[in-house]
C-alpha cells in the first residue's frame, strides 16, 4: 500500500511537471497528499530510510509549489519545504548517507534563500545564516575532485546569498561578504568553463560582474577603476555565450550593462588623471 502511494506521488509530481497554473498546483498538491499518506507506514522509527526519502520528496514538491504562489501562501509552502528537509537531515547524516545529506542540505539551502525574499530585518539575517550553513555543510561532501558540478552548483548557490547578506551590511562587513562572494564565484568557474558548461559560465560571469559592481561602488580611486575593469571583463566573457545570434534579447541588456560599467570606468580613470591621483 505504502509503495503505491509512493509511486502515485512520484507520478503526480512528474504529472505536474508538463502542466502549469491551478492545474499544476493541484498536482503538486495531491503529490504531497500521497507522500503524507506513505509517512503513515514509513515512520522514522519504522522505517527510517523511507521516511527520510519522503520527506525530501515532500520538500520539492512543497518548493514546486511555492514558486506558484505569493505571500503567505508561498511563505507556508516554503516553511513546509524547510520542515520536510530538516526531517530528512533526522536520517540523512554526513557520517552515514553523505551523498543524500548534502543534496538534503543544498535543497534546504535553496528553498532558505526562497524564504530570504519574504523576510526582513532580524528574520531576515538569521534566515540567511541558515542558508549560508546549510551550503556550507554540503561543501564537506561535495568537494572539486569528487563531484565538481554539484560544487560548482552550491558555489553558486553560496554567492548569491553572500551577496544578499552583504545587503543587509556596512562598511568592512559589507566588503567581507561580497570577497566572500567573489571567492565562491571564482571556484564555481573552476568547474564551469566556457568549453564545458558554457551558459552556467556566461550565469556565473553575469554574477560574478555583479558582486564585482557592489564592491567598486565601496571603493575610491584607482581601486574602484580596477573593479569596474574587472566587473566589465566579467561581462565581456559572459557575451561570449550570449551572442546577438543566440540570445538577442539577453544580449541586448547585457550589452547595456556591459557599456554602463565600461564608462564609469572611464569616468572615474578620467576623473583621477585631472585631479593627478
Amino acid at each position: 500500500m505504502s509503495s503505491d502511494l509512493t509511486n502515485l506521488g512520484v507520478a503526480l509530481k512528474e504529472q505536474a511537471g508538463l502542466t502549469a497554473g491551478r492545474e499544476k498546483e493541484q498536482k503538486l498538491s495531491e503529490a504531497v497528499a500521497a507522500y503524507k499518506e506513505t509517512l503513515r507506514v514509513h515512520t522514522f522509527d519504522a522505517a527510517p530510510s523511507d521516511y527520510a526519502l519522503t520527506q525530501n520528496r515532500i520538500g520539492n514538491a512543497f518548493g514546486d509549489q511555492a514558486e506558484l504562489l505569493a505571500g503567505d501562501e508561498k511563505r507556508q509552502k516554503l516553511a513546509g519545504a524547510v520542515g520536510a528537509y530538516k526531517e530528512a537531515l533526522r536520517f540523512y547524516t554526513f557520517e552515514t548517507s553523505p551523498d543524500h545529506y548534502a543534496m538534503t542540505l543544498n535543497n534546504l539551502g535553496n528553498a532558505m534563500f526562497d524564504q530570504v525574499q519574504l523576510f526582513a530585518g532580524e528574520e531576515k539575517e538569521q534566515k540567511i545564516r541558515e542558508a549560508l550553513k546549510a551550503y556550507r555543510d554540503a561543501l564537506r561532501v561535495y568537494t572539486l575532485d569528487s563531484a565538481p558540478m554539484y560544487y560548482a552548483g552550491t558555489q553558486s548557490n553560496l554567492a548569491n546569498i553572500l551577496r544578499e547578506h552583504a545587503g543587509l551590511l556596512s562598511g568592512g562587513a559589507k566588503q567581507e561578504k561580497l570577497a566572500e562572494a567573489v571567492a565562491a564565484c571564482r571556484e564555481a568557474l573552476r568547474v564551469y568553463t566556457f568549453e564545458s558548461a558554457a551558459v552556467y559560465y556566461a550565469i556565473t560571469q553575469i554574477n560574478l560582474a555583479e558582486v564585482l559592481e557592489a564592491q567598486a561602488e565601496l571603493l575610491s580611486g584607482r581601486d574602484k577603476v580596477l573593479k569596474f575593469n574587472e566587473a566589465s571583463a566579467a561581462y565581456a566573457e559572459a557575451l561570449r555565450v550570449y551572442t546577438l545570434a543566440d540570445y538577442p534579447d539577453k544580449y541586448q541588456g547585457l550589452a547595456e550593462r556591459a557599456g554602463r560599467i565600461r564608462t564609469l570606468a572611464q569616468n572615474e580613470a578620467e576623473q583621477l588623471k585631472a585631479t593627478g591621483a
